[in-house]
């Protein structure tokens, strides 16, 4: 009888403890609550940026040389990125510039004949983020990724000629969290919008973007940016 008994509880107990396992991860797993309460890791951002061609003359080009005049230009990006741990951050973005210039009729000899280069960026990259406290003010961090670029030229008279060229590139940064400004606005965000975080981001990149060596044309140089991000 008292054994009957103390099976009986037994199974009971486990019954109860297998229910409550099974409440817990089912309200550990709910969207909702993950949505509403804990960050999910993605973020965007929108950028601002000047690009420094290695070369500013983008010369041996289509076997015949020309010349921009501008030493760098102003160059807009957006970028998605998805964060694991708080600190691995996995991002891709693309953005685009352009700049005019002139023929070349010889060395140092402009004609009067008008180019223009249009550059489409997209890439990937992975970094590292220096991020171990939440509400963390200053983050710096570093990464590196790979690059593909779609160009177009057209000169005054002729077609457009189109190509890509591919590479990589190494970076480095800091954000620096601005929801300490407004407290006030930084819960109404998180609230109305989910927006964890607010980051003002600065960031320096050296880009290899030449076919890994491959090829004449080369837009190797150097990007400095800076840009808003949202963390949800």
């Amino acid at each position: 009888m008292a054994k009957e008994f103390l099976r009986c509880a037994f199974w009971k107990w486990l019954g109860g403890c297998g229910g409550l396992f099974l409440v817990g991860f089912f309200w550990l797993c709910c969207p909702y609550r993950a949505w509403a309460e804990a960050p999910c890791g993605l973020a965007a951002s929108v950028w601002a940026g000047y690009y420094i061609p290695q070369d500013t003359n983008f010369r041996r080009v289509y076997n015949k040389d020309n010349i921009y005049s501008d030493e760098g230009q102003l160059a807009l990006f957006l970028e998605f990125s998805k964060s694991w741990f708080d600190q691995i951050e996995l991002a891709a973005g693309f953005g685009g510039t352009q700049f005019r210039g002139y023929t070349l009729l010889g060395p140092d000899n402009p004609s009067i004949d008008r180019v223009k280069m249009s550059l489409l960026a997209g890439y990937t990259q992975v970094s590292y983020l220096f991020r171990y406290v939440e509400g963390q003010m200053l983050v710096p961090y570093f990464g590196g990724g790979f690059d593909a670029w779609g160009y177009q030229e057209k000169e005054e008279g002729d077609d457009p000629v189109r190509g890509g060229k591919y590479g990589y590139h190494g970076l480095v940064g800091v954000r620096l969290l601005l929801d300490w400004l407004d407290h006030r606005a930084a819960e109404s965000s998180r609230q109305e919008f989910g927006i964890e975080n607010t980051y003002l981001v600065f960031e320096a990149k050296w880009l290899k973007i030449d076919n890994f060596g491959e090829s004449k044309l080369d837009f190797s140089g150097r990007l400095y940016r800076a840009g808003l991000l949202w963390e949800f």
